[in-house]
This record gives C-alpha cells, sequence and structure tokens, in this order.
C-alpha cells in the first residue's frame, strides 16, 4: 500500500496552476488526497491526477464564524483520514 499524502488549499486556482505537476508526481509512490475549497467534483481528473478530492469550504476572507466552520470540519476529516504526510500550500489551510 502507498503511503497517504494530503495536501489542503483554499482555492482551486491554487490546484489548476501552481500544483499540478507536483500532484503528477506525487502520484506515482503516494495516495494523495486534496483538500480544497471548489465546486468542481472533477477537479482533479480534470488536471490529469488519480487522487481523491475532499471539498471542504475553506475561504481566504477572514469571517471567525466560517474559519471555526472549516476548522471543524478539517479535524473531523484528519480523525477519520489518517494522513502519513499532510502539507498545507496557503496561508488560510496552515493557520487553521
Amino acid at each position: 500500500m502507498k503511503p497517504r499524502v494530503c495536501l489542503v488549499v483554499a482555492s482551486d486556482l491554487s490546484v489548476r496552476t501552481f500544483l499540478r505537476p507536483h500532484l503528477v508526481a506525487l502520484q506515482e509512490q503516494y495516495a494523495v488526497t486534496v483538500v480544497v475549497n471548489t465546486d468542481d467534483e472533477k477537479l482533479l481528473a480534470r488536471i490529469g491526477v488519480t487522487g481523491t478530492l475532499q471539498r471542504i469550504p475553506i475561504r481566504r476572507q477572514i469571517s471567525v464564524v466560517r474559519d471555526l466552520q472549516s476548522l471543524a470540519a478539517l479535524v473531523r476529516f484528519f480523525r477519520r483520514e489518517p494522513f502519513d504526510l499532510v502539507h498545507s500550500m496557503t496561508p488560510k489551510p496552515g493557520l487553521l
């Protein structure tokens, strides 16, 4: 079984523009999961990545209520899904 890696970002734009080559390379040796705020359920398939997409509404704008909701969703997700490596790629997910 491949080690599991999870990348957390706030925007699907980051996934499409910056992370695509990294995700393509990572998928060769890791089971890749991307946590992102997106409406595009086929985001990873569209960019040629085999992996799991977890949609959590992490917004870039500061909102205490929404940020706490996002944090709670992340905590629930990470309790359910154990990963060997978790990496946040943008400021808000890193803070949460």
